[in-house]
């Protein structure tokens, strides 16, 4: 189990709240989206080269049992 499978979901979350609570600085805004973008490609190939080298990850959100637990898988 990696957390490094919430991060693309996480991330663009993150970065729309903090962008929503400078909403009066669209320099901020901008650079805000601009480094988002960054770090989730960085995540991206990161999660594909730890899927190819490792196989498939799963994270199992919160740890509730099959109908009512979320889970995020990672593969091929």
């Amino acid at each position: 189990m990696t957390s490094l499978v919430a991060l693309p979901v996480m991330l663009p979350l993150i970065a729309g709240a903090v962008s929503l609570a400078l909403w009066r600085s669209r320099f901020a805004q901008r650079a805000i989206g601009l480094l988002a973008n960054l770090v989730l490609m960085w995540v991206s190939v990161d999660l594909l080269l730890v899927t190819w080298n490792e196989g498939i990850q799963v994270m199992h959100m919160g740890s509730w049992p099959a109908p009512f637990g979320i889970v995020l898988v990672s593969d091929m």
